[in-house]
């Protein structure tokens, strides 16, 4: 961690010296509202802009381009409506030098794509910077955690070197992979963002290759970090890889790959990271492997959006499945699964979600299998970053029914999300531990010169009566989860 922070002190000074002329835009950008992932999944559908919107951030420089090749001649009222909207968010003005961002989340509570709140308090500072190929973001927070340790970040700090249609770079910033609006399997906005070198390609482009080229575009994103010193397996690797292809433009498939390996005084050599590739990291009786060069842990996923129209509205529906435990070295077993459909309806847009994260085996979800989703005996703390996971919000052996109302305004919006979670499924009585009942209603509109975004979550908690010793037990109770942001540039 001080060789991190180390680096984005030079990264301050490089801001603030050599590049004080560059232009002030961002690189990465992450929408700030839930009509604002609509607006990009909206002009993708209708085929105005083509670019990844199941992986996050998005490359801005691409998302630029795209908007500079949209005909306007060619679109109706409302297409043109919503390119508006995007000229919004692809132009920053070129006087601002940044923006400030003050945080507060009363308590420790589910964290969602849209609402990443992983402190109680935090005073963000974001300073970018772009010139030529080179890009750069100085992001200063100033935070409290959930034990009131307070600590100044570089969380959402990069520096990046764009070479035609790809990306390498270093920095530390939220990601998530896959359609999910609430929370990716496999890699998610819940946990505080980690220090990684990356490679990235976003802008999309077919094989040239006659075969190959029937996949569609294609994208491509990579990464290798490394997890903190605090934990029982210290400074594991983990490594990412995820590639989108377009084959129809009413389709876009996901294949993502993550893995955990090395750390503490365990191995790490070329065949390490050979078997970690190739799926032989468990110990099998026709494998060399043991516990003691046994290269890790990893997961594997595979998602999909298809949008299709009725009475002139567009719809998707989506799904993840991300599998633990390679069965042979070749191919996962036990999956945990994300389902749903998104669209619009008269004035509003919606999504509906189920996730589980009970693996079970096989894609159609037969035999449970308990304590197996983001755990590994080699790392006791799990799949995690500083105690959060970075998988879904709800953790493992859980599951989670969501559904989301969002009202857009010309500046803002108004939202209406309800949830039903139960956690800890198959207990030794085949029961919950716990189960939350929440409503949350939020909005985000323009104050003057601020951006407010406000959400309040009424969750109802309770315990079933299978685990209750006696009547007197309390059942049960109320918690109120207040989550402010205010944002301005500068």
């Amino acid at each position: 961690m001080k060789q991190h922070n180390f680096f984005f002190l030079v990264l301050s000074i490089l801001i603030n010296t050599v590049l004080i002329q560059a232009n002030n835009h961002a690189f990465f950008w992450t929408p700030n509202t839930y009509s604002e992932r609509y607006l990009l999944h909206y002009l993708n559908d209708q085929n105005i802009i083509k670019i990844d919107i199941n992986s996050y951030p998005i490359d801005l420089t691409v998302l630029r381009d795209a908007y500079q090749n949209i005909n306007q001649n060619d679109l109706n009222f409302d297409q043109k409506k919503a390119v508006n909207k995007l000229k919004k968010i692809v132009h920053q003005p070129h006087n601002n030098l940044g923006n400030i961002e003050i945080q507060h989340k009363s308590q420790d509570f589910f964290t969602y794509f849209l609402n990443a709140t992983q402190v109680n308090n935090r005073l963000k500072i974001n300073l970018p910077k772009s010139y030529k190929k080179y890009h750069a973001n100085l992001s200063l927070n100033i935070q409290k955690d959930w034990n009131n340790k307070k600590e100044l970040a570089y969380d959402n700090s990069y520096i990046i070197r764009k070479i035609k249609k790809w990306a390498i770079g270093y920095g530390s910033f939220e990601q998530s992979w896959g359609p999910s609006w609430e929370s990716s399997l496999n890699l998610s906005t819940n946990a505080k963002p980690f220090p990684h070198v990356f490679i990235h390609k976003n802008t999309p482009s077919s094989f040239k290759n006659k075969y190959l080229s029937k996949l569609g575009p294609w994208t491509i994103r990579t990464f290798l970090g490394k997890l903190e010193k605090e934990r029982a397996t210290p400074s594991p690797f983990f490594h990412g890889m995820r590639i989108n292809f377009f084959p129809h433009p009413t389709l876009t498939l996901g294949l993502s790959r993550i893995a955990m390996f090395g750390g503490g005084n365990r191995k790490v050599d070329a065949q390490t990271f050979i078997n970690m590739f190739f799926g032989r990291d468990n110990v099998l009786p026709n494998n060399s492997l043991s516990k003691e060069n046994e290269p890790g842990n990893q997961n594997a996923s595979i998602d999909f959006r298809w949008q299709f129209t009725v009475n002139q509205k567009k719809h998707a529906l989506y799904s993840q499945w991300t599998g633990e435990d390679f069965k042979n070295g070749l191919y996962p077993f036990k999956f945990i699964r994300t389902h749903g459909l998104e669209g619009k309806h008269k004035n509003y847009n919606y999504f509906l979600e189920f996730s589980n994260t009970l693996c079970k085996s096989s894609y159609l979800g037969f035999g449970p299998h308990p304590g197996v989703a983001y755990n590994h005996p080699i790392y006791p703390n799990g799949y995690t970053y500083y105690n959060k996971s970075l998988g879904h919000t709800i953790k493992g052996d859980s599951q989670i029914f969501s559904l989301g109302i969002i009202y857009p305004k010309q500046e803002g919006e108004y939202r209406l999300i309800t949830r039903y979670i139960q956690k800890n499924l198959l207990l030794s009585d085949r029961s919950v531990e716990k189960e939350h009942l929440t409503l949350t209603i939020g909005t985000s509109k323009k104050i003057g010169l601020l951006i407010l975004d406000a959400d309040i979550t009424i969750n109802r908690y309770y315990y079933p009566f299978s685990l209750r010793n006696d009547q007197t037990d309390r059942p049960g109770g109320y918690t109120a989860i207040l989550n402010l942001k205010l944002r301005k540039s500068f």
